[in-house]
């Protein structure tokens, strides 16, 4: 959620940030910015079963909580009635399977997603094989290609995202260096990241489990 509020600050800037457990608290959230989060943002979520945690089973819940937080935190996927355009579109992909390229490129040269302005992929289990580093170079490429320097007329702004934990003691090693790659590359570029496994590592009291 606070990613989507701190993206309508920065949409068209340069700046990066990263986003994990340490900004959970939505009272420290003004309500101006979900508003401006609101009218500014058209986001595309694609993801695997993992990601739902940020729309249905985040977003919803949220929203589910009190009367109040249903209409604050209110969305839908095309931003009608003044609600956040949030589109989500399940995909059996993960970072090892480099066709997650060409469908965001489909998609945003489609003419009817010429106003979305984030795209964000959410990884799951088959992470722990995967290249990290091709799929840093295919996350510079499209913003490259679409974003704040690309000659598309509505820029778009791409969120990193880090992997979910595994059981297996070798396969989470391997996720935890990958998913230490995103967050130095991230750091080091000033990008934007929802840094997924952190939020999954630590309770609501700050203890770490990863």
């Amino acid at each position: 959620l606070l990613i989507l509020v701190l993206i309508s600050q920065t949409i068209f800037s340069q700046n990066g940030f990263i986003v994990d457990h340490r900004h959970t608290d939505l009272s420290q959230i003004p309500e101006s910015y979900i508003t401006a989060a609101k009218q500014n943002l058209k986001i595309m979520y694609f993801r695997r079963s993992h990601g739902s945690h940020i729309d249905v089973g985040g977003m919803s819940a949220l929203r589910r909580y009190s009367t109040a937080y249903n209409t604050l935190y209110s969305y839908n996927s095309t931003g009608a009635n003044g609600e956040l355009f949030m589109d989500a579109e399940w995909h059996s992909l993960d970072i090892e399977n480099s066709s997650w390229v060409q469908i965001t490129k489909d998609y945003l040269d489609n003419a009817a997603n010429s106003q979305v302005n984030v795209v964000m992929w959410a990884w799951s289990s088959g992470f722990f094989d995967c290249d990290v580093d091709q799929y840093l170079s295919d996350m510079e490429t499209l913003i490259n290609q679409y974003g704040t320097n690309s000659c598309r007329a509505v820029p778009v702004t791409f969120i990193f995202q880090t992997a979910c934990g595994q059981r297996s003691l070798d396969r989470n090693q391997l996720v935890y260096n990958g998913n230490k790659k995103i967050r130095d590359y991230c750091k080091t570029f000033n990008k934007i990241l929802f840094d997924f496994n952190d939020l999954e590592c630590f309770d609501p009291d700050g203890n770490y489990y990863g």
